[in-house]
């Protein structure tokens, strides 16, 4: 399970000892170990990773799923409060729909939707062990779509735990 490889990159011994839930955010799926007393105890996967949010993204602003792509690494947050009102992006567009600028916030607000999603079903698949008293380590976002801005806000509050981004390791 590459799950328990990933956790044991992106989470150190004393968080999971402690307690912690590891997310590992991939293109197709999400995988994710929690831990508690250094040991896994419980591990999952969600059909639901960075492809889906980039389809959201496509499907919400009839674009191609090459542009959303590319707009959601360089331009996107799934967080509200890090996006002005006021700011847009200039989006290219295609033979169907003509070049136009996209609010920030109606980008955040399509991904924030589907990241909240997929953290309220690992979140039911968890049960009881979601309790913020269970992963006292917090959250620990890896795996590609982990660094979609905001993430790791909407992670913390969706657990009610301090949620971070691993990082790479040389």
């Amino acid at each position: 399970f590459s799950g328990i490889a990933a956790a044991r990159m992106a989470a150190t011994e004393t968080e999971r000892r402690m307690g912690v839930l590891v997310l590992d955010i991939g293109a197709g799926c999400t995988e994710y170990v929690l831990y508690r007393a250094g040991y896994p105890c419980f591990t999952g996967v969600v059909p639901v990773g960075g492809d889906h949010m980039t389809n959201d993204l496509a499907f919400g602003l009839r674009i191609g799923t090459l542009s959303a792509d590319k707009l959601k690494i360089t331009h996107a947050s799934a967080a509200l409060e890090h996006v002005g009102k006021d700011e847009k992006v200039w989006l290219l567009g295609d033979k169907n729909v003509g070049d136009r600028p996209v609010r920030r916030e109606a980008i955040a607000q399509i991904l924030m939707a589907r990241v909240n999603e997929l953290f309220e079903i690992i979140k039911a698949d968890l049960g009881a062990l979601a309790d913020p008293e269970i992963i006292p380590g917090g959250v620990v976002l890896t795996g590609g779509s982990s660094r979609l801005d905001g993430i790791d806000l909407l992670a913390g509050r969706a657990f009610k735990v301090s949620a971070r981004c691993a990082e790479p390791t040389a």
